[in-house]
């Protein structure tokens, strides 16, 4: 038997040391939980308590008392004369006309289906970075925009890079 193994099994100290050991692991461990659940104790700062006023005469000077506010008059406002304000014409903004070519974005390649939807027949698949023209016709299908192909067929318009 070994040193450590006799000093294990026969010393008070080794004993007590089990002993603190086994009750210490649940108490700190409630310890944290309380923590965990309920957050550090803060104990309120007092605040303390204000610093008596000295009285004025203290310092040889007299309480004035309030002082009074006095705002400055205000000029008399002219009115001003009826002269017609030109108003500059709003200039229309100019609104994008889609592109009528792009580039495939998919890379695993963009299917052409015969009409747009998911469920329409797969015509052809176009390789990725493919060029290709469009109708300028588009569609709203299965809460997807769909985009006509020239060459005919329909695709998916977030597969294609509008150029």
């Amino acid at each position: 038997m070994s040193f450590w193994d006799r000093w294990a099994r026969e010393s008070r100290l080794a004993l007590t040391f089990g002993v603190l050991g086994t009750l210490a692991v649940p108490i700190v461990g409630i310890v944290i939980l309380r923590f965990l659940l309920f957050g550090p104790e803060v104990e309120p700062v007092a605040t303390p308590p204000p610093a008596p006023q000295r009285a004025v005469a203290e310092f040889g000077a007299t309480n004035p008392g309030p002082v009074p506010t006095v705002l400055a008059p205000t000029p008399p406002q002219t009115p001003a004369p009826d002269t017609p304000v030109s108003t500059p014409t709003p200039v229309p903004t100019p609104t994008a006309t889609p592109s009528r070519t792009g580039e495939v974005n998919a890379t695993d390649g963009l299917n052409v289906r015969t009409e747009p939807s998911t469920q329409g027949r797969v015509l052809r698949i176009l390789p990725f970075q493919t060029q290709v023209d469009l109708t300028g016709r588009s569609r709203q299908s299965e809460g997807l925009t769909w985009v006509e192909l020239e060459a005919g067929g329909w695709v998916q318009e977030r597969y294609l890079d509008r150029r």
